[in-house]
């Protein structure tokens, strides 16, 4: 008998995901948006002035409700990738169990263009505003691969995009532009890393990946 891919259960589940949270609240067709506070919640300490949410707002298609969102983006994210003062990807969590977790991402800026990634385990996004361009090769690699991935919308419903946890990838932001996405990830089932095909031969996790980053970033620095 034989097995499914592991990405099945995430493209079965999150169309239900997506409908949970985006009832229709009313007959009228209208945009409605959630407004960020640019300030950390009251009595916040220190670091999470440096996690606030952006000022802003969220656009969804007509006809939707966004409330969730706004209880959600009240607080201070749970996840900051990258610099503090600089991130490139802003993550609050809407709903964990058994290892699976849903989770609204703000993404600031493409990904670091000297190396793919991959992920912990088989994830897919749904893109709620703006779009990227998903690169799966190396700019040297031939033939270079990349798809156009574009937001979600009802009459769009296809635009579910689904990844397994071993596949290289990195997000680009066509102008620089922010995206919201919901994302989510099953269980866990590996490490994660950086593929470098120069460089640092391969695949790398994640902790040897930016400790030898750190290392040539300190020799760089001693030679100037």
């Amino acid at each position: 008998m034989g097995t499914g891919s592991p990405a099945e259960p995430l493209q079965k589940i999150l169309p239900f995901v997506v409908g949970w949270l985006l009832l229709p609240v009313s007959g009228k067709r209208r945009r409605m948006s959630v407004h960020f506070a640019s300030s950390a919640p009251a009595g916040a300490g220190p670091a999470s002035s440096l996690l606030a949410p952006p000022s802003g707002s969220l656009s969804l298609a007509p006809g939707f409700g966004p409330g969730i969102f706004r209880r959600i983006t009240a607080r201070a994210p749970d996840l900051v990738a990258g610099e503090a003062s600089d991130p490139y990807l802003l993550r609050w969590h809407v709903a964990r169990w058994r290892g699976w977790q849903l989770a609204l991402h703000l993404i600031l800026r493409s990904d670091d263009a000297r190396a793919l990634h991959d992920h912990r385990a088989d994830n897919a996004s749904l893109i709620l505003q703006g779009s990227y361009l998903e690169v799966l090769s190396h700019a040297w690699e031939r033939p270079y691969r990349a798809r156009k991935r574009l937001a979600w919308r009802p009459w769009r419903f296809w635009r579910i995009y689904l990844r397994r946890a071993e596949t290289p990838h990195r997000l680009v932001l066509p102008g620089g532009y922010p995206v919201w996405t919901l994302w989510l990830r099953g269980p866990p089932r590996r490490e994660w890393g950086f593929w470098c095909s120069r460089g640092c031969r391969g695949w790398r996790a994640w902790r040897e990946y930016t400790a030898e980053q750190g290392r040539r970033a300190s020799q760089r620095a001693g030679r100037s």
